[in-house]
């Protein structure tokens, strides 16, 4: 199959499952072929985006002419000419919430103008009980953007997703049966998962028990790696969920929080003598997204609820406040 095919068959695949994963997948059929093996540990592969170089030859009958035009590689954290493209190109897939850095990729037509349900998941709602103030509310679904994540691993197309039901979710997208067991958070999953678009094995995720994770699924079950408090740094307000999909660049996570704070981390990643995955997180930036200006004007939301974009050396985000930001 040729990496077009898989490309648009992972799109539709996410469409229909962002429209239909609170109990539904709703896809057309795979088109016959291989997959290429992806699996493999990957040497030193960071996922940066940029425009790749053009070569067009021109032939006539009395002369022919080459012309090559190279773009110099961009110098900063994402070419804003990547906007609408997929994210990277060593994980095919749509890996995070609105598919790249910018959220700007939707994946490709066409559409299938007479769907079919392949199977349904779960069997049952996906619910749990979890508080609001000093209310207890009964949640049931996939959360704010309900977007599962869509990759090729080896020869196997990979489904996953956080749901009310306080669990992670791994699929197979041909059958709905569960790859993984299920991983239990200690509350809610509100935002989409993020898949490392630079194959390693990992998968990043929040919920409103505090933590942001790192959790890795080139094990037996999935396991959790490291993960960062809410109110591991300081100040904060508001609360201690993480509605946002977290982007990965060059070895750096990037994610904002309930907490009200915008969060850079280093991730170290590599792998062990025995070839499982591994990571050495260290946070190196946090800043408030909120001034005492802020607070008086709109009070104390300022929560940061959005995914953090970027695009060119600018990281861009909202917060409950209304103000959007960018950060240079």
């Amino acid at each position: 199959m040729s990496r077009s095919s898989r490309a648009t068959r992972l799109a539709l695949i996410g469409l229909a499952l962002t429209v239909t994963l609170v109990g539904v997948l709703i896809a057309s059929p795979p088109p016959a072929g291989e997959h290429d093996d992806i699996a493999g540990i990957p040497a030193t592969t960071t996922t940066t985006s940029g425009i790749t170089t053009t070569s067009t030859t021109t032939t006539s009958t009395t002369s022919t002419t080459t012309t090559t035009t190279t773009e110099p590689p961009y110098e900063g954290w994402v070419d804003p000419r990547s906007s609408g493209m997929p994210y990277g190109e060593t994980v095919e897939g749509l890996l995070t919430f609105r598919g790249n850095p910018t959220r700007s990729y939707y994946g490709e037509g066409p559409v299938p103008t007479a769907p079919e349900i392949r199977w349904r998941f779960p069997d049952q709602a996906m619910c749990s009980n979890s508080s609001v103030g000093e209310q207890v509310i009964n949640w049931c679904g996939t959360g704010w953007t309900g977007q599962p994540a869509i990759w090729e691993r080896g020869e196997e197309t990979w489904v996953a997703f956080g749901a009310y039901s306080r669990n992670v979710h791994v699929l197979d997208y041909e059958t709905g049966e569960r790859l993984l067991s299920d991983f239990r958070t200690g509350d809610i999953i509100k935002g989409s998962v993020t898949i490392d678009p630079d194959g390693f094995p990992l998968l990043y995720t929040g919920s409103r028990d505090n933590d942001y994770r790192v959790i890795a699924f080139d094990r037996d079950e999935l396991t959790e790696l490291w993960a960062l408090n809410a109110f591991d740094v300081s100040p904060t307000r508001w609360n201690n969920d993480w509605d946002g999909a977290g982007l990965i660049l060059d070895d750096f996570l990037f994610i904002g929080g309930e907490n009200s704070q915008f969060h850079i981390v280093k991730l170290n990643r590599g792998y062990d003598p025995g070839g499982l995955v591994t990571v050495e997180p260290e946070l190196v930036f946090n800043t408030p997204g909120w001034d005492d200006e802020l607070l008086r004007d709109v009070g104390g939301n300022v929560s940061i609820e959005s995914s953090v974009a970027i695009s060119g050396n600018v990281v861009y985000f909202a917060n409950s406040g209304g103000l959007i930001q960018g950060w240079d």
